[in-house]
């Protein structure tokens, strides 16, 4: 059986990953918290010995048959270093795209030494990039809870804020009951007035509970369906969206996905209190987990 490391900081999704039989090792050492601002500062910049902020897991990389490097800010700095180890041939090295590509950690700053996977497929024909879809566990439930909220948004502001707020003025005007936490993209210093600090994810699962819809609102240039895509797809919830390419997406039916800029937005009460169309269970088992890494596993891109 092929032996797969995941790189993950300690987190909720760290755990379901390996409830489901992958080793997941935190990338970088534990730190008090008034070093964070100076390790961010050395990560960011063109400063040497980056590795003394790593965790040493250099040693353990043969053990593995595969290796899973999420993209991220500092995703580069650590694939370039481990192209520098004499790490076996064998060992499969790939770079993941969960989010859009963006100049820090575009695939031209990775070696070819690494394959390059991505959840979008706009992403993949731009870059020549394999796909595989976005995932999610089957393992999540949600607490039982009462429904309040008729349409809940939770996500950072990446440039979207007034999108958002105007969005949000336009929903309400239909007697909606909304929950918008808009998170700053800021760790330290923001305003407390317009956004919201960081929830844990198991409180996220509780509003989702609570709610009629989820709102996804994707980046330009974006067309892989997000977190909120996958949680109103296993959850059975409603979900409204500014991503046209989602009628792509096996899983899209008009009952249950309301595309922002193309459905009718008078329509959206209506659109909210119609009966919720069940997805067939092999259309969702296709973005559990275990199937996605079945297909890195395997080698296995699916089709564009």
């Amino acid at each position: 059986m092929m032996k797969v490391l995941f790189f993950k900081e300690p987190d909720f999704w760290s755990e379901k990953i390996e409830q489901s039989g992958v080793t997941v090792i935190p990338l970088f050492k534990k730190i008090p918290f008034f070093f964070k601002p100076a390790r961010i500062f050395h990560l960011n910049s063109h400063l040497r010995f980056k590795r003394i902020w790593y965790r040493r897991w250099e040693k353990q990389l043969d053990d593995y048959d595969l290796l899973i490097l999420t993209a991220a800010d500092f995703s580069v700095n650590i694939a370039n270093y481990i192209d520098t180890l004499n790490v076996k041939k064998e060992l499969r090295l790939i770079f993941w795209y969960w989010d859009p590509v963006r100049l820090k950690y575009s695939p031209d700053k990775v070696s070819e030494r690494w394959e390059k996977w991505s959840f979008d497929k706009s992403d993949c024909k731009r870059y020549n990039l394999k796909y595989n879809s976005t995932y999610f566990f089957d393992s999540i439930t949600l607490p039982p809870q009462k429904l309040v909220y008729d349409v809940f948004f939770v996500g950072q502001n990446k440039g979207r804020l007034n999108t958002l707020l105007n969005l949000k003025k336009t929903l309400e005007q239909f007697s909606l009951r909304i929950l918008f936490l808009i998170i700053s993209d800021k760790n330290f210093f923001y305003d407390k007035k317009v956004f919201q600090k960081r929830i844990p994810y198991k409180t996220t699962l509780k509003l989702i509970s609570k709610s009629k819809s989820l709102l996804e609102f994707v980046q330009q240039n974006q067309s892989g369906p997000t977190l909120r895509s996958m949680e109103a797809l296993f959850f059975d919830k409603k979900l409204i969206t500014n991503n046209s390419s989602i009628k792509d997406y096996d899983f899209y039916c008009k009952e249950n996905i309301f595309i922002i800029g193309e459905d009718d937005i008078n329509e959206i009460f209506r659109f909210l209190n119609a009966p919720y169309k069940l997805v067939a269970t092999e259309v969702t088992e296709q973005y559990n987990f275990i199937e996605w890494l079945k297909r890195l596993v395997n080698n296995v891109s699916l089709s564009l």
